[in-house]
């Protein structure tokens, strides 16, 4: 939410980010979409089979800003699959999620892309036999009337193009578009 104010107090040019914004002077495009997981420390009291999305739902949930689209999504799914009162804590920094699940402070909803290096060193582990949250998309917004606005978006387009050879379709899936 602070990123879409500055960008639209003209404070910066273009943000990425994982909302798209509809409004006149803004324009923005969907780069990418990161699957989500359900992500827990090894070793935790959360490292263990859970017979529903309901019963994950009684747990303490680690996500994102409260009132982002990740966040909600995360609400929307748990209460559907019927947990009444899920137990979300919402982080506005993923260097803050990952601590708090390394240390054991609850489940992430979350890109395991996000946490790969932990998850590689065994640190963290994604939980199986569960509905994942829907992606979470990556998303490029501008100012109309932005010099240079092509040239930044391409660079992102590059950036992410390569992280994907890199990492795989497992782990980020990119949106095929043209120019801004």
């Amino acid at each position: 939410l602070n990123l879409r104010e500055q960008l639209q107090k003209g404070f910066l040019d273009v943000i990425v980010q994982t909302d798209l914004l509809r409004e006149q002077s803004i324009r923005s495009q969907d780069l990418a979409r990161y699957p989500m997981g359900w992500v827990v420390a090894a070793g935790s009291v959360y490292h263990r089979d859970f017979a529903s999305l309901a019963e994950l739902g009684r747990e303490r949930i680690v996500t994102f800003s409260k009132n982002s689209r990740p966040h909600q999504e995360v609400l929307s799914l748990l209460q559907g699959a019927g947990a009444e009162a899920p137990r979300l804590n919402c982080v506005n920094s993923v260097a803050a999620i990952t601590r708090l699940l390394r240390d054991g402070f609850g489940i992430g909803a979350l890109p395991p892309a996000l946490v790969d290096a932990e998850l590689s060193r065994g640190e963290l582990v994604l939980l199986e036999g569960l509905q994942p949250p829907p992606s979470l998309e990556l998303v490029v917004a501008w100012q109309t009337g932005v010099a240079l606005v092509d040239e930044v978006v391409g660079v992102c387009r590059q950036v992410l193009e390569r992280y994907a050879r890199d990492v795989g379709g497992q782990r980020i899936v990119l949106v095929s578009q043209g120019s801004p």
